[in-house]
């Protein structure tokens, strides 16, 4: 069925006026809308997107006439009504009115509430202060609050007014433009009118709130702006760094694009519980507690960069998605994959010693590269099929692959030429709507080339290449095909072909290559030495290299960037688990990296480790331990406990990175240390970077009294403690006992756990052959209790699910998965998709232990003695 609304009439205005709320128990309102139209079509029907709302009432205005709807009919499986008129609604201009009444759910989207931290700590369930109501409308859940044309096109200005309790504050997309207080005790709240703008991008936050305010600098033709960053009570004195960061990003966006930020204030606020890392919306952008708050403390350095990219994506999205829009949904990646570089470029402008451009290889390229290895991902440029298809796209590919296409197009025209058409592009198409095609011909004005001719490929087209390398007699010989991580390519998979730019290193050598063919070759000068494609790894590929060449870049490691071996050990890695190189090619680069002093090196081993382990120490454990501590056996005791003052960034992380592989691969010193630190924590002060690899290694290493302590230490957090959920949830559930774990999934089924971190345990448990086993059979049994658990939040189901179950192996778990899930409505509750990434997963894993596990069990036997 067509997912769009009928083209008879478009938004110019709305005002929105929500009244009688209900807090405890009951979480309603009710709500009146009046938006101004354009009539384009003479029709006797209205229709509006409406989800889960009771329409009380309908008048339309146009010219001399008002009319009241007559009939109303519901369309749910479009969430949209038509209101039926008596008459033809004519001329040029109308005003509807919509008197409507509405749930404040528990569903993370729309709008809805959440419990505030010390209220579920103080088991307040009755006061107006342990409640924060917040909105969450992208994809297409502003519908879910109010009637609206809920399409990203059918911008609109935008007059809020909410009626609220008189003990709590009101926030919105714009500046408070008067408070009138009412007799019943409440407040009515009116806001400034909006910027055109579209539908997902209202807000608004109600509760009890804290600020700290600063602004951006004030320069010619730009005046100093409020930023504020608001907290529930307790949490305050974490938002500094969030401030701080956000005036200077705000400021950085505004020179880089040549366009200054469009509203009077910004407001960044965090939510108790939030189903996404944050959200854009113009000018009260929301977030998850842990993407916005840092505590110096307490908060461990991944905290720290993850506030700081997170603030530079939603504030990228000022300009990408809420300034400049896309047309339909299939385009999402112009607004997510430009945020998602423009905060790694934010990232790393304020940070270059965090080498966050590493962090982006070892991260979110390989992230991408992973989900677009499967027939079950999908192009960038995707149909909408139905309304939960909306959220499910919100995936790596629209963020992660569509930002490395970004990254790669940066790389190809070079930054000058790339800025020039962006701002080009931003200033032509300000407070309206675009295609991939309206970017394309502003690069290619601006850069000269004919972008389009060479990026559709990769938009249009789902997957990404290989190429195979080889030579003879002094040519280099290159070839594309498609990368299946199940490695059995149709026929017409293996013709696909896309434009890559090759830039191979030859050491010895200058020369470059761009292709768009199947097979080239080009000469190869005297003296070459080595071969090693991708430059800089700004190409969105892997590369298979013929055993020759492999074996001289094992040799020549040392001239490879930190970026390039990250991504040599990632394709390795990633050609095993596909068939199209041996196990022992990658372990014998593995063992190269003993002497390695990269962090994101490093993390990239550990990657390729945890792949082993979650696939063979069912049967390998103690050879794989074995190869890991020798691994390490160098590094482990120079790099010591005590963080070093002023020592690097990355030092630091890379110290809590290796304790974590030898503690956890057995290293007896320190699992030692681990548990003696675990007994003193947290009376004696412990670095907060340690804090998840010793709580991890006591979970696996102490046994059911660690278990119990970490138990208790996750249901008496301190009120003011950020993240602390997470860490403690990941490190429960690797403690191998069985009686430990059957307490542990009991447990995520209670209030103690919110939903929004239910995926984190999921993900923590799949890479454990046992546990995972235990989950799917749990999750079987009690799968109404789950339903029951989100409530609603199906984005959250749908990550629950892929962590929990992509890495089950095996025919037969394949078979029950897609048994047990042929009934239960995938499609319509929104986790379709996943379920098709599940399976191939399943499948993928099951071929590469069949295939692979002797050829580990033989190396790394043969290799015992040297491992011992």
């Amino acid at each position: 069925m067509e997912q769009r609304l009928p083209a008879d009439f478009r938004p110019s205005h709305y005002q929105i006026d929500l009244f009688n709320l209900i807090l405890h128990p009951a979480f309603s309102y009710q709500g009146r809308v009046q938006i101004e139209l354009d009539i384009l079509q003479p029709s006797n029907t209205v229709w509006l997107n409406a989800k889960e709302l009771d329409i009380l009432d309908a008048t339309i205005t146009f010219g001399d006439s008002t009319l009241k709807f007559n009939a109303i009919d519901h369309v749910q499986a479009l969430e949209r009504v038509a209101l039926v008129f008596p008459g033809i609604i004519t001329g040029a201009k109308a005003t509807i009115i919509v008197k409507f009444s509405g749930i404040i759910n528990t569903a993370l989207s729309g709008f809805y509430h959440t419990s505030t931290q010390s209220a579920q700590q103080s088991h307040d369930t009755t006061s107006d202060q342990a409640y924060v109501l917040s909105t969450q409308f992208e994809g297409c859940e502003a519908r879910r609050a109010f009637p609206c044309f809920d399409e990203p096109r059918l911008k609109a200005t935008f007059d809020i007014r909410l009626e609220i309790p008189d003990s709590l504050q009101a926030l919105s997309n714009m500046p408070v433009k008067s408070v009138t207080p009412q007799d019943n005790g409440t407040n009515v709240v009116s806001f400034e009118t909006t910027p055109i703008m579209s539908s997902y991008l209202v807000a608004w936050a109600i509760g009890d709130f804290e600020y700290v305010e600063s602004f951006t600098k004030s320069s010619s033709g730009r005046k100093a702006l409020p930023v504020r960053v608001y907290t529930t009570k307790g949490l305050l004195s974490q938002a500094s760094y969030a401030l701080e960061h956000a005036c200077r990003v705000l400021d950085y966006f505004s020179d880089l694009f040549k366009i200054n930020y469009p509203l009077p204030k910004l407001d960044l606020i965090a939510i108790p519980e939030f189903a996404h890392g944050a959200m854009e919306n113009w000018g009260l952008c929301t977030f998850q507690a842990t993407a916005l708050l840092y505590d110096e403390a307490t908060s461990t350095l991944d905290n720290k960069e993850r506030v700081s990219y997170v603030i530079a994506h939603e504030l990228a999205h000022q300009w990408f998605g809420n300034l400049v829009t896309m047309d339909w949904w299939n385009d999402l990646w112009l607004k997510e994959g430009f945020a998602t570089w423009a905060g790694w470029l934010a990232a790393d402008h304020f940070h270059p010693d965090w080498q966050v451009w590493d962090k982006f290889m070892c991260e979110g390229l390989q992230t991408a590269l992973q989900l677009d290895s499967l027939r079950a991902s999908h192009a960038i440029d995707v149909e909408i099929r139905n309304g939960p298809d909306i959220d499910e796209i919100f995936d790596d590919i629209s963020y992660l692959k569509g930002s490395s296409l970004i990254r790669m197009l940066d790389g190809h025209l070079g930054r000058e030429m790339f800025l020039k058409g962006v701002k080009s592009y931003l200033a032509c198409f300000a407070y309206g709507n675009t295609t991939s095609a309206d970017l394309w011909n502003h690069l290619s004005q601006a850069s000269g080339k004919d972008v389009a001719s060479f990026i559709d490929g990769w938009i249009h087209q789902i997957g990404f290449p290989v190429i195979l390398v080889s030579h003879e007699t002094g040519q280099l010989q290159l070839s594309q095909e498609r990368f299946l991580l199940t490695g059995d390519l149709s026929p017409a998979e293996s013709e696909a072909v896309w434009w890559v730019p090759v830039d191979p290193i030859l050491l010895g050598s200058g020369q470059g290559l761009s292709s768009k063919s199947l097979r080239v070759q080009f000469d190869l000068k005297t003296g070459v030495e080595m071969v090693k494609l991708n430059a800089g790894q700004a190409g969105f590929f892997r590369v298979a290299y013929a055993p020759d060449i492999f074996s001289k870049l094992l040799q020549n490691l040392d001239t490879l960037t930190a970026g390039e071996k990250v991504c040599l050990i990632a394709d390795t890695a990633a050609l095993v688990r596909a068939g199209r190189t041996s196990m022992i090619e990658l372990l014998q680069l593995l063992s190269s990296f003993r002497s390695e002093t990269n962090y994101f090196v490093w993390l990239q081993v550990s990657k390729a480790l945890d792949v082993l382990n979650s696939s063979f120490s069912d049967t390998l454990a103690d050879e794989l331990s074995r190869f890991t501590k020798w691994l390490v056996q160098d590094i482990t005791p120079t790099i010591g406990w005590e963080i070093v003052p002023g020592e690097n960034h990355n030092e630091t992380k890379k110290r809590a990175l290796i304790i974590k592989m030898a503690g956890l691969a057995g290293d007896k010193d320190v699992i030692r240390e681990a548990l003696q630190k675990v007994e003193e924590y947290p009376t004696k002060a412990l670095h907060s970077s340690l804090v998840p690899a010793v709580l991890s290694i006591a979970s696996v290493h102490g046994g059911l009294t660690a278990y119990q302590r970490l138990k208790s230490l996750y249901l008496q957090p301190p009120l003011t403690s950020i993240g602390h959920s997470e860490t403690y949830l990941r490190a429960l559930a690797t403690c191998p006992l069985p009686e430990t774990f059957d307490d542990y999934l009991e447990f995520l089924l209670t209030a103690k756990v919110q939903v929004s971190d239910l995926h984190i345990s999921a993900n923590a448990i799949s890479a454990q052959p046992s546990a995972r086993k235990a989950f799917w059979h749990w999750l079987r049994e009690n799968w109404a209790e789950i339903l029951l658990k989100f409530d609603g939040a199906w984005p959250s189901l749908d990550k629950f699910l892929r962590q929990g179950l992509g890495e089950l192996s095996g025919s037969s778990s394949e078979e029950e998965v897609r048994d047990f899930f042929s009934d239960k409505d995938c499609e319509t509750i929104g986790f379709g998709r996943g379920m098709d990434v599940v399976i191939e997963r399943i499948r993928v894993n099951a071929r590469f232990r069949e295939r692979e596990e002797g050829a580990l069990r033989n190396w790394l036997g043969d290799q015992g003695c040297r491992l011992a």
